[in-house]
Order: structure tokens, then C-alpha cells, then sequence
């Protein structure tokens, strides 16, 4: 419970309120989300990206997720919390409902990796190097359980602190982000994933990112298990 100190988690719940953020610098004040239509050139990102609902815990949680491969997705493990498969749904952007075999989550980050009964068509294109400052980020995703858009930002830097509740650096971003955006993928300017979206920093309203680099070593160290409780 000590992490609602510091940050709010963003998948939608039954009730969820999210504190206003004070102003900031005009250059990394959030910006405004823009809805992907499909002449956008954006295809590929809103094609990979999956809303991940769980009806379990205090209520309806609802995230965001993408495409890891053909058969398997990303999203966050307090997304998941609590559930069994059959409370998770997972559907495509453009309303297709895919069932879930599996679901695991990482032990030492806030990730998770849902297996579904299905072929995703579209996969992202993983990125091998972190961004640096004041480089152009889009995060694609489900804000508020709504229609899927895009939020163009920049990268501000990197925190260590354990207050955000990942044991190593993660990224702020000063993009709008909105509960709903859990999981989120977090792209560079070629399109290529960098980062998972899992929290909102309360005192500046910036999103915060799990670098991919982290997701990688979990999945070479195969650091996953079972689902949590609702208790993070």
C-alpha cells in the first residue's frame, strides 16, 4: 500500500479519481491525447495495442496491453491482480475478443504477460536502445477503458527512487495520461516499443514507464509467476 504514496496506478477501477496536477514548464507540461482514426499514420501502433479487462478485486479494472508476439501480450501485473483467466478479457482495438489461455506476472516488476487463443496479425518492433531527454515519445493506449488514442510527449529524465515501486530506473514522460493507460506500450519516433506505461507521478501528473530493457531481463530470467492478490 505504501506505493499510493508516492504515485496512482492507472488501470480503471469501479471508482477512480485522479488528483490534478500542479502546473508546470511549458515545454513538459502533458500533452493533449489525439483519438487514431485508421488514415493515421500510426497504423501499426494502434494495431498492436489490446484493452485488458479484470473483473475481479474491488471491482472492474480496465488497461491497456500490446502485442509481444503472435500469441502473447503485455500489459501490467496490477492490471491483473487478483483474477483467474476467466475473469480476464482481452479485445483488439477494434472490438474483436480474444480468450485467455494464461497469465503470468513478473516477480520483480509491474508487468505481466497474458497468452491468448488467438494470432495476433500485428506485433510490435522492440527497440534496443533506452531514449534520451527531451526525445519525442508516443504512447498509444485505453485511457479511461475508452476509445484507443495516442499522446505525444517527450521524455523528461529517469528516476531511481524506490518510491515508484520498480527496483530500477524508470522513465517520466510528459504525456496525458489517464487511468485506463496500464500497459500501455511506450514507442520511439520509429515506431518501435521502448517502455511499458504503469503509473501517473501524483506531483507532477507525468506518466512513468518500465524501460523494455527490464521486461527482457524478466523474460531471459523467466522471473514470472502466478497472478497476485489484490494486495500488491
Amino acid at each position: 500500500m505504501h506505493l499510493f504514496l508516492s504515485f496512482f496506478f492507472v488501470a480503471v477501477l469501479t471508482v477512480s479519481c485522479l488528483s490534478d496536477p500542479g502546473s508546470t514548464d511549458n515545454e513538459l507540461s502533458p500533452q493533449s491525447p489525439t483519438t487514431l482514426h485508421s488514415e493515421a499514420p500510426n497504423r501499426r501502433a494502434r494495431q498492436i495495442s489490446l484493452r485488458v479487462r479484470n473483473s475481479s478485486c474491488t471491482g472492474i479494472a480496465i488497461g491497456s496491453g500490446w502485442a509481444l508476439d503472435a500469441h502473447h501480450l503485455v500489459t501490467n501485473k496490477h492490471v491483473i491482480a487478483g483474477a483467474t483467466k476467466t475473469e480476464l478479457e482481452v479485445s483488439t482495438w477494434n472490438g474483436k475478443t480474444l480468450p485467455v489461455i494464461t497469465a503470468k506476472a513478473a516477480v520483480f516488476s509491474d508487468l505481466a504477460i497474458l497468452e491468448v487463443d488467438a494470432v495476433l496479425s500485428e506485433i510490435a518492433v522492440l527497440g534496443n536502445n533506452d531514449p534520451l531527454p527531451k526525445d519525442r515519445l508516443t504512447i498509444v493506449g485505453f485511457p479511461n477503458g475508452d476509445a484507443l488514442t495516442i499522446e505525444v510527449g517527450k521524455l523528461v529524465d529517469y528516476k531511481t527512487d524506490s518510491e515508484y515501486g520498480e527496483t530500477g530506473p524508470v522513465m517520466r514522460i510528459n504525456t496525458s495520461i489517464q487511468p485506463g493507460n496500464s500497459g500501455s506500450p511506450v514507442l520511439n519516433a520509429a515506431g518501435e516499443v521502448i517502455g511499458i506505461i504503469y503509473a501517473i507521478e501524483r506531483a507532477t501528473g507525468y506518466g512513468l514507464a518500465i524501460p523494455l530493457s527490464r521486461l527482457e531481463t524478466s523474460i531471459a530470467n523467466n522471473s514470472f509467476g502466478s497472478i497476485p492478490s489484490c494486495e500488491l
